[in-house]
């Protein structure tokens, strides 16, 4: 028989994943024969604080090294700074302070813990992206992390997503997303998501409303950013009622049919669907309608704005007659010929290139020389 509590004050705790230690300022484990309880704990990390209850399994064994730490506890923090836990770091304070210096490595997480989190944070900072009010279910077992359950405010719309990750090296991990957002403000999803602005250029020129529901898998680097050529994926993306302003894709082909009422339309009800494969993405044949007029496109873009798009400007009344386009070059020059397209406008595919010797030992973040 055993029952009773242990309560903790300003410990340091040290784990090799990353390179700077946790703090825990106070903490309370109460426990009765094999069932132990976390209450009010709270951890300290570079800045961030995180409050957990909930109960845990095979401490002793897990002190040991002889069983993993397993448990279901609730998480509950004001920010999260992805980047802080990056497994090299420069310099900085051990706790207590945030650290603006950059780091370096992939995000490590501990192969000794099956733990699963109700988790809540007011802010989720990854990079340049910002996601507000998440909260889920978070899972870490066997050195991987998985989001379920879990939902997010993003451009003023409801998120719903699912996500995967796992790092392979110190400088490699591999990320499995789906994302699912209605209705919100492409111009606000432009500003606090880095990844739709690198692969959507399009909508710094877009204002309005638009729906997503996106499938991606790949790989992240040293600097926990996408390898574009890694990247596979598919999914839609619905402009509900938006105006475009400025996009020179429309002004070129504006220009080459003499049609002035194409350049700054305004779109509504645009289902595009797409993969992406090898650095590109295929667009399937969309349409959309223009004051009368019922362009079609389809084609591909290159992740670095290379454009092979097959364009047809179906003329009114009903769009049977129409002006078949190519538009080539790149997204800031595009090229339009009136002709059908050909098959030396194919653009060429980009495959991902695997790190030659990746580090397998994790066991060394938090030096000021990662070698």
């Amino acid at each position: 028989y055993n029952a009773g509590y242990i309560e903790a004050a300003g410990l340091l705790l040290k784990a090799k994943e990353y390179p700077a230690p946790f703090y825990l300022p106070k903490a309370r484990l109460e426990f009765q024969r094999e069932n132990l309880w976390m209450k009010n704990a709270e951890l300290v990390y570079k800045g961030h604080s995180f409050f957990l209850n909930g109960n845990l399994q095979q401490l002793i064994g897990y002190i040991m090294g002889q069983s993993n730490l397993v448990g279901e506890l609730s998480m509950e923090g004001k920010k999260l700074v992805v980047d802080d836990f990056m497994a090299f770091e420069s310099s900085g304070p051990e706790n207590g302070a945030d650290s603006s210096n950059s780091s370096e490595g992939v995000v490590l997480l501990p192969t000794d813990l099956d733990l699963k989190f109700r988790a809540r944070f007011d802010t989720v900072q990854y990079g340049e992206s910002v996601l507000h009010r998440l909260q889920g279910q978070l899972t870490i077992k066997n050195g991987a992390l998985q989001l379920t359950e879990t939902t997010a405010e993003l451009a003023g719309a409801a998120l719903a997503l699912t996500a995967d990750y796992k790092p392979e090296s110190l400088r490699s991990a591999q990320f499995a997303l789906t994302a699912k957002a209605d209705s919100f403000d492409v111009q606000k999803a432009y500003q606090e998501l880095a990844i739709f602005r690198e692969m959507a250029p399009a909508a710094a020129y877009t204002r309005g409303l638009v729906s997503a529901d996106y499938v991606l898998n790949g790989r992240l680097n040293e600097l926990m950013k996408p390898v574009y050529p890694s990247i596979s994926g598919k999914g839609k993306i619905v402009l509900e009622q938006v105006q475009v302003k400025g996009l020179k894709l429309f002004s070129a082909v504006s220009k080459a049919t003499g049609k002035d009422s194409i350049n700054n339309p305004n779109l509504k009800a645009v289902v595009i669907k797409s993969s992406i494969r090898n650095n590109l993405i295929t667009i399937e044949r969309t349409r959309m309608r223009i004051f009368g007029f019922r362009p079609r496109v389809e084609g591909q873009v290159s992740l670095d704005g290379k454009l092979n798009l097959r364009f047809r400007l179906g003329l009114p009344p009903l769009g049977i007659i129409g002006i078949p386009m190519t538009v080539t070059g790149s997204s800031e020059q595009p090229i339009v010929k009136v002709r059908r397209g050909r098959e030396e406008d194919e653009l060429e595919e980009t495959m991902d290139e695997e790190p030659e010797n990746p580090e397998q030992e994790q066991n060394q973040p938090g030096q000021n020389n990662p070698e």
